[in-house]
C-alpha cells in the first residue's frame, strides 16, 4: 500500500511520526500526560520508524529525480 504513494507523502508520514515521537516525551516531562511504559515504547517506536520511513521517502525522491 505505501509503495504506491508519492515520495512526498512518504516523507510527510515520516516527519509526522518522528514529530509525534518527540512531542510525547515533552508532554510527559511537563506532566500533561502520565508517563507509562506503553507511552514510552510508543514514543520510541514512532521516532525510530518515522526516521526510517523518512529516509525511504528521501531515497524515492532522489531516485525519481535521477530518472
Amino acid at each position: 500500500m505505501i509503495a504506491n504513494w508519492k515520495p512526498w507523502k512518504i516523507l510527510l508520514l515520516g516527519f509526522v511520526m518522528t514529530f509525534t515521537g518527540m512531542v510525547i516525551p515533552f508532554l510527559m516531562i511537563f506532566q500533561v500526560i502520565n508517563s507509562t511504559i506503553v507511552l514510552n515504547f510508543l514514543s520510541y517506536t514512532l521516532s525510530m520508524f518515522g526516521t526510517i520511513i523518512g529516509f525511504i521517502g528521501v531515497a524515492f525522491m532522489i531516485r525519481l529525480r535521477r530518472e
